[in-house]
């Protein structure tokens, strides 16, 4: 980590901060993750596209899309990458502004698809033949166990 030539093109000479994504910062950004309470099965997830990209210098917009180029554009991918960005600002010293600059990079988030499953009507009629099936199964195997109390009060009324 620290302040690297990029190569990316900035409006003046100032040389710009950058950050290299390697296996300890990626450690760190699970532990920090966990903190925040992520459910681990996000976490696994965050490390299969983070793990992909080991070893990339975030510079500029052009890093961004590189990241992408490599992982693939998913929800989850844009999740890792912003979840990431999150925690170089609020977990690392003096990345508040990288932070900012490849966040602003960051390609519109990709919404869920719509589930557009049509079941066949045969189908549909075997899961209704099986619902059939388990309520009478049900029907038929449920009992109706009395209390001794309950019991006596029924005798009383029906006398």
């Amino acid at each position: 980590m620290g302040q690297v030539n990029s190569g990316c093109a900035v409006k003046s000479a100032v040389l710009t901060r950058c950050i290299e994504l390697t296996t300890d910062l990626i450690d760190d950004f699970i532990l920090w993750n966990r903190r925040q309470k992520t459910s681990e099965n996000m976490l696994y997830r965050y490390l299969l596209y983070l793990r992909k990209v080991v070893g990339l210098k975030l510079c500029c917009k052009k890093d961004v899309w590189k990241y992408f180029d490599k992982v693939g554009l998913s929800k989850t991918s844009f999740e890792a990458f912003s979840r990431l960005l999150t925690y170089i600002e609020k977990g690392l010293e003096g990345y508040e502004e990288l932070a900012y600059r490849l966040r602003k990079a960051l390609p519109p988030k990709p919404q869920s698809k719509a589930d557009t499953y049509i079941p066949s009507d045969s189908e549909i009629l075997k899961l209704a033949e099986n619902i059939r099936k388990k309520r009478r199964t049900l029907h038929n195997n449920t009992t109706i166990s009395w209390s001794p109390q309950v019991a006596d009060y029924q005798k009383q009324w029906s006398s």
